[in-house]
């Protein structure tokens, strides 16, 4: 990914980095798309203090009017009964992804994906654990760190998936 990055924009400056331990620049907007904040890491690292604490870095790095947007994945994006199967192909290409819950607060994500390289395809296989998070609960560690906060089921007129929010919060 990085590498593509910098292809896409060479003059940008690239740093890999957990969110929880990246240096945070002072600057006017924060993004993180993809419920990156649901994803559960070693230790501490998955804990409502570690996201209490990344929260406020956030605030202090952005300037006066300055948002920080992003998504999260609920409780609600958990399948109910069965495992939801999820199969996208192209032509040289195929992915599988079965999701299922261990718990209501925790979702389960087997994913296989097929590449073709040369003659040959490849297969690799990963596995996400996601915590998954309350709305109101992120709103107000949001709002608890100075955030004004709006929360919503959309980018703009870009519908998400059932089961998930995003947010803006705004600092004063």
């Amino acid at each position: 990914m990085l590498r593509l990055a910098r292809k896409v924009a060479p003059k940008s400056r690239f740093h890999r980095s957990s969110v929880f331990d990246a240096e945070l620049p002072p600057c006017s907007a924060i993004l993180a798309t993809g419920e990156i904040l649901n994803y559960r890491f070693a230790g501490a690292r998955s804990s409502s203090a570690a996201l209490r604490r990344l929260f406020r870095r956030i605030h202090a790095a952005l300037a006066p009017g300055g948002v920080f947007i992003f998504d999260i994945a609920t409780p609600e994006r958990a399948p109910k009964n069965e495992p939801r199967i999820y199969w996208k192909e192209g032509p040289d290409w195929g992915i599988y992804a079965s999701t299922t819950s261990a718990s209501r607060d925790e979702l389960i994500r087997s994913v296989t994906v097929f590449r073709k390289v040369g003659g040959l395809y490849r297969r690799s296989e990963e596995v996400h654990r996601l915590r998954l998070y309350r709305a109101e609960e992120i709103a107000r560690e949001l709002e608890s760190c100075g955030f004004h906060v709006s929360v919503t089921k959309s980018y703009g007129r870009y519908k998400i998936p059932a089961g998930m929010a995003v947010f803006a919060a705004f600092k004063a």
